[in-house]
């Protein structure tokens, strides 16, 4: 066993918790978690925080989101955030500190395919 200390949470009771900073402010709601396996075991490497973080979970493309600027979230290192409470999870810094993601505008149209030559 390694020297680090073992903590489980369901993912899925903190998806979509909302997420206040060292500060008290709050920051947004937990959209995503990003994992790996290492040694066996699951490890989280970060988790992605943001005000319309539900929308981009959920969101139809149609709605434009990301060309309104909507798209966009924090990405909060596991060693950023504090899990002792996981119904109110909370930043070990201020938001104004962590990277902002901004998510590429979206493709417009489909590039059709060539039409088939009959010989």
């Amino acid at each position: 066993m390694s020297s680090r200390a073992v903590h489980e949470i369901f993912a899925g009771r903190l998806i979509g918790r909302r997420v206040h900073d060292a500060a008290g402010r709050r920051v947004g709601r937990v959209a995503d978690i990003v994992a790996h396996k290492e040694d066996g075991e699951i490890v989280v490497a970060n988790y992605f925080v943001g005000p319309h973080g539900w929308v981009q979970r959920f969101a139809i493309h149609g709605l434009g989101l990301r060309l309104r600027s909507l798209a966009w979230r924090y990405r909060v290192n596991w060693d950023q955030m504090d899990l002792s409470d996981p119904c109110h999870p909370r930043l070990t810094c201020r938001a104004e500190d962590l990277p902002i993601e901004r998510l590429p505008p979206r493709k417009r149209g489909l590039k059709r395919r060539p039409g088939r030559s009959i010989d």
